[in-house]
């Protein structure tokens, strides 16, 4: 891809994030790292791993590693059900499929919407936002994805 075409593809991209709920909240994800949207599969439980990390999947070929995002913010267990899924994203070379209970929208959200996240926050998701965007009556968490993946 040339530059011209790179550059074309971030402004599409710009301002996209693939909302999700866990219980009532509704977090974003930017959507340049969203690879792909899948039914909850079958997982290999793999020893000595943090507990968010509920196994490895067999993804086309490639071996990769899932969070359940319930667990990676210390919220309580639930059943998976019909509309649980795995988002599929890749930061830094690395994917990861993330459990989530149910996908929101793809949402539009303008900078002038989105705030920096509170400097004390009230929960563990804290760590991991890069924003909040205040749109339309709703609140959405915008999360980073290379923190999710990467901070312990």
């Amino acid at each position: 891809m040339n530059e011209l075409a790179i550059a074309e593809a971030e402004n599409t991209l710009r301002g996209k994030y693939l909302t999700f709920m866990l219980d009532e909240q509704c977090f974003g994800l930017d959507i340049e790292y969203i690879l792909e949207i899948i039914g909850v599969q079958t997982m290999t439980r793999v020893p000595k791993i943090p507990p968010y990390i509920i196994g490895i999947m067999n993804l086309r070929g490639k071996v990769i590693p899932i969070i359940d995002m319930r667990l990676r913010f210390h919220k309580a267990p639930r059943e998976y059900d019909a509309k649980t899924c795995i988002i599929v994203v890749e930061a830094d070379e690395d994917v990861v499929g993330l459990v989530v209970d149910a996908i929101d929208e793809v949402a539009d959200i303008a900078d002038e919407h989105i705030s920096a996240p509170p400097g004390a926050a009230s929960d563990y998701t804290g760590n991991f936002m890069k924003g909040v965007a205040q749109e339309k009556g709703k609140v959405r968490l915008l999360l980073d994805c290379r923190r999710i993946l990467h901070d312990a």
